[in-house]
């Protein structure tokens, strides 16, 4: 697909600093604005709403760049310790700088999953606060799992573990868990977004399609011989949770491609526990 190169002006583009710089100029965009609901329509006050929405803008320019961990090297792709290191600091910068109404903890990924725990998180409802915080919790390890992806596919290209640190790798496998662990709460309690007309089930699209492509590449990451030291117990586990969350929610209804992926899943998944 043909690059717009708009992401090269971000730096340039400043966040809007009053409500009114954001208001649309044509009049009947002018009443859909006021039609919206607003964001104490979701339990959120303006204080939480704006900062959710200065995170959402921020971990959407990091998400652009954060497969950039690797240098062109005698015509070849190179994976980048230093490029991958620098990437985390930035990422661990912005969780230190969320408002506390809305920084979340890390997920203790090396925890033994009950096998009731996706109902668990199916039948849990989050409050509007909660919600939007495991959302960006959620993105927090889709970030990292990017972060790291170039240091496994090193190693998947070589066959060896000389390309890339072994922790590197082992981080891309704990990242993987816990966007997995994240991902089964936030598809039931997903909030609505106060500043765009999107149907919540077109969010959880998104977020299935990034479920997909995220475990296809640690499905690949852990056939690995050379990365069986670096997977963690509960990759498998998480394996079998992601399937089982295309089996349920408004976007596998609605979408045929969403439920096509998820049987694509379903066999590697079964294939792999035979």
């Amino acid at each position: 697909m043909p690059e717009s190169n708009i992401c090269k002006f971000d730096d340039r583009i400043l966040l809007p600093a009053i409500l009114t710089s954001c208001q649309p100029c044509r009049e009947d965009q002018v009443i859909l604005l006021h039609s919206m609901p607003s964001a104490h329509a979701f339990g959120l006050s303006p204080e939480i709403a704006k900062a959710y929405f200065l995170a959402q803008i921020t971990m959407a320019r990091m998400i652009r760049r954060c497969t950039t961990s690797v240098i062109v090297s005698q015509a070849k792709e190179v994976y980048a310790p230093i490029i991958a290191l620098e990437l985390t600091y930035q990422l661990q910068t912005w969780h230190h700088h969320l408002p506390p109404s809305i920084r979340f903890e890390c997920q203790d990924t090396t925890s033994v999953l009950p096998d009731d725990f996706l109902e668990t998180n199916s039948s849990f409802r989050a409050s509007s606060v909660i919600a939007v915080t495991q959302v960006l919790q959620m993105q927090y390890y889709l970030c990292l799992t990017n972060i790291y992806w170039p240091a496994v596919y090193s190693v998947i290209n070589t066959g060896t573990l000389t390309p890339a640190p072994t922790d590197n790798c082992a981080q891309f496998f704990d990242s993987y868990v816990g966007f997995v662990m994240t991902a089964a709460s936030v598809i039931n309690n997903r909030p609505q977004n106060p500043w765009i007309s999107i149907a919540n089930c077109a969010n959880n699209r998104a977020l299935l399609i990034s479920l997909f492509i995220t475990t296809m590449a640690c499905f690949k990451g852990a056939s690995s011989l050379c990365l069986r030291s670096t997977t963690p117990p509960n990759v498998t586990r998480c394996f079998d949770i992601a399937s089982k969350l295309f089996e349920t929610g408004d976007a596998v209804a609605v979408s045929p491609a969403i439920g096509k992926i998820g049987f694509i899943l379903r066999q590697r998944f079964v294939g792999r526990r035979r």
